[in-house]
């Protein structure tokens, strides 16, 4: 058996462009009836935003010809330090400006797993955690990729 070597790649991005990611949440505004509650309120519509820059490495080492285990470990850093405040009215009381929630600006995430070549496609499953952030701070991946 050959001498096996194992890799290690600079962070590309996941999609097309600058390994960053924007994306953007509109929630339409929204008039409570009241009938479950004192006072009803109706909501002002709430956009929000987040820009994202991710930067680290992948590793790849391969045990067989066929299957190998993999790694990341990236920083991630959100340029908005908090959301939007949410606003409206009490009907009958007065409008209302609830404070946005601050964000974590900085986290870091890891993952280890393998991969496994099956009939030309490629199986990965990756057990993933953060430090901190605004979703789940561990969880699995898989990714079944084939090509046609």
């Amino acid at each position: 058996m050959g001498r096996r070597h194992g890799s290690v790649s600079g962070y590309r991005a996941r999609s097309a462009g600058a390994p960053g990611r924007r994306s953007a949440n509109w929630l339409p505004g929204h008039k409570d009836d009241g009938a479950a509650r004192a006072f009803p309120a109706a909501f002002n519509s709430l956009c929000d935003g987040s820009t994202e820059i991710r930067y680290g490495f992948d590793a790849k080492y391969p045990i067989t010809e066929q299957f190998r285990l993999i790694g990341t470990l990236e920083g991630v850093h959100r340029f908005e330090s908090s959301g939007s405040n949410v606003t409206g009215q009490v009907v009958g009381l007065g409008g209302f400006n609830l404070g946005a929630a601050n964000y974590q600006q900085d986290w870091l995430r890891a993952g280890a797993g393998f991969e496994v070549d099956i009939s030309g496609s490629t199986l990965s499953i990756m057990g993933n955690a953060t430090t901190k952030g605004e979703s789940s701070n561990a969880w699995v991946a898989a990714n079944w990729r084939m090509t046609f």
